[in-house]
């Protein structure tokens, strides 16, 4: 479903409210005229689009207008109902609010969207300020654009939507969407909760879930100005101060994938460091759904569960990453913990392919690796496989890595003896440490061959009882 259809439809409600808000708030006496005057300016604006309803009331001591079965007929033929509409204004600024009972729409023209239909139960606005150039009134009083970004409002809550789309087995259901604090001088809240998608092909069931979503401090009035100046694909460039998600189950075919839980998290410090998190658990994954994946199959995975921890600060005078902790796991296989420093721009240059690889200069970096059951599951599968016992296939094991390599001796027994300590007490950690001579760019690595790598790094190699 396009995103357009979506902001269109909110668009119109906002649009709407706004003029027959701001018709109530100048003439009191006259307010049922300035609700006409409102509705027809909309209408000669958008030639074929039309508004009609059944009943209206208006109440000049409380400053509101009621109107009860309304009907909206867009210009390319969707039609809009609500069974109650309630403005009411708060003061001569443009302060108004608004609740809709019942919102239904059926777009007929949308190519998605084609024979789709949007249902909500409920819509809450509070406290919407219309700027004066949310509508672009041309010399003959037309509307000619209509600017949502510039419009402020406090909140916008939608309850118990529900769509089916043009494939007739689609179906979305949002039990509620909030947008709190809107405006292209603020910083919105955004919540999602209990987000179900459904859809049937050929006789399987496919299904999106999400049982709740939080976007904190972003931009959102800035989204849709791109949107309005052509941008479609283009998103703010500042990033939100959170991003929660929580419990969500995806199902494509025969392919399951299941997240519990992650936190995405961006914030400065008075100290000029910028922090980033991202933290997830209880990530599921199919090891026969995904050709990548199709090796972990083999040695006798069906399912992947993973976690993490990926945390990030970056020290502005120092023009520096510093990763700690960066750790990501696997239950029943193992968990990574890598400690690294990092020279360069917070952002690559998006005009330089290469600033990946030329602007980012290694200063120290650390690998810790903890076994949690793959050396046993392993040695387990080769025992089947080849009919001997598990200390055999250890043994075996342990005679290979004794052997040293011919290019790198020092290196491959620093690896050998570490990897054999891991086989003879899972509990301790496999060790790798990068301490560089000088920082060095991937770029400037190139230039030398494996052996002078190893030297510049000062790569090292050992294992720990470390926890």
């Amino acid at each position: 479903m396009k995103k357009s259809v979506i902001f269109g439809t909110t668009a119109v409600i906002l649009v709407l409210g706004s003029s027959l808000g701001g018709g109530y708030i100048y003439l009191q006496h006259q307010l049922h005229n300035r609700l006409d005057a409102g509705i027809k300016m909309l209408e000669q604006s958008f030639p074929g689009s039309s508004i009609v309803y059944d009943r209206s009331v208006t109440n000049v001591f409380t400053r509101s207008a009621i109107l009860e079965k309304v009907k909206i007929k867009g210009q390319s033929g969707q039609l809009y109902t609500m069974d109650k509409l309630n403005i009411k204004s708060g003061s001569r600024n443009g302060l108004m609010s608004a609740t809709i009972d019942n919102f239904e729409t059926k777009i007929d023209s949308d190519l998605m969207m084609n024979n789709g239909q949007i249902h909500v139960d409920h819509i809450d606005l509070n406290n919407f300020v219309p700027r004066k150039d949310l509508l672009d009134i041309d010399a003959s009083g037309k509307i000619k654009s209509v600017y949502f970004s510039k419009a402020k409002f406090d909140l916008l809550n939608l309850k118990n939507i529900t769509m089916k789309l043009s494939s007739g087995s689609e179906k979305i259901a949002i039990a509620q969407y909030q947008i709190k604090n809107y405006g292209l001088d603020r910083k919105s809240d955004q919540t999602l909760n209990d987000f179900r998608y459904y859809d049937k092909v050929n006789n399987r069931d496919n299904y999106f879930n999400i049982q709740s979503l939080q976007i904190k401090d972003l931009s959102f009035a800035k989204f849709f100005q791109n949107i309005e100046n052509g941008k479609t694909f283009e998103f703010a460039s500042d990033e939100p101060k959170l991003f929660h998600i929580k419990n969500v189950e995806l199902k494509i075919d025969a392919a399951r994938y299941q997240l519990g839980n992650m936190q995405i998290s961006t914030e400065k410090d008075g100290k000029n460091r910028l922090f980033r998190g991202n933290k997830f658990d209880n990530l599921q994954l199919q090891t026969d759904s995904d050709p990548r994946l199709y090796a972990l199959k083999q040695y006798g995975y069906d399912q992947l569960n993973l976690f993490g921890n990926l945390s990030a600060q970056y020290h502005y005078d120092l023009q520096e990453w510093n990763l700690e902790p960066f750790q990501i796991g696997a239950k029943n296989i193992g968990n990574v913990k890598i400690n690294a420093r990092v020279k360069g721009p917070e952002k690559p240059s998006a005009n330089n392919e290469m600033a990946m690889i030329n602007d980012y200069k290694i200063v120290s970096f650390t690998m810790h690796f903890r076994d949690d059951g793959l050396i046993q599951h392993l040695a387990d599968l080769k025992s089947r496989e080849k009919n001997e016992s598990v200390d055999q296939i250890k043994q075996e094991w342990i005679e290979d890595l004794q052997k040293p390599d011919r290019d790198f001796p020092e290196l491959s027994k620093q690896a050998g003896n570490a990897v054999i300590d891991v086989i003879h007490h899972p509990d301790h950690e496999l060790t790798i440490e990068v301490n560089p001579d000088k920082p060095y760019s991937f770029l400037d690595l190139t230039s030398y061959n494996a052996s002078q790598i190893i030297d510049h790094l000062n790569i090292k190699v050992h294992s720990d009882s470390k926890h």
